[in-house]
């Protein structure tokens, strides 16, 4: 029998500026909410994630560009060639 997906609702982070580099670290200096949330089902792939970002226009249709890095319940994307963090996603809890 198969289990029903799950589907947590994740408040979108855009991160604007971010400073750092690959040896010392990132840091996000500044952030706004993005004014949609993202429902991403448990069964969804990272590819599944990246192209509902590029749906609401957060990210180029280059996926291939980004990483998707699991935080424990949040979930980051990053620029692939560097590990820059670019979008947070975390899990809405009513």
């Amino acid at each position: 029998m198969k289990t029903q997906a799950t589907i947590t609702e994740y408040a979108v982070t855009l991160y604007w500026d971010v400073w750092g580099n690959v040896e010392d670290g990132w840091e996000v200096n500044d952030c706004s909410q993005f004014g949609e949330n993202l429902a991403i089902s448990d069964d969804w792939t990272d590819d599944d994630i990246l192209d509902a970002l590029i749906d609401l226009d957060i990210l180029t249709a280059y996926k291939d560009l980004f990483i998707v890095t699991n935080l424990g319940e949040a979930i980051e994307i990053e620029r692939k060639d560097d590990n820059k963090p670019l979008v947070g996603l975390r899990p809405i809890y009513d």
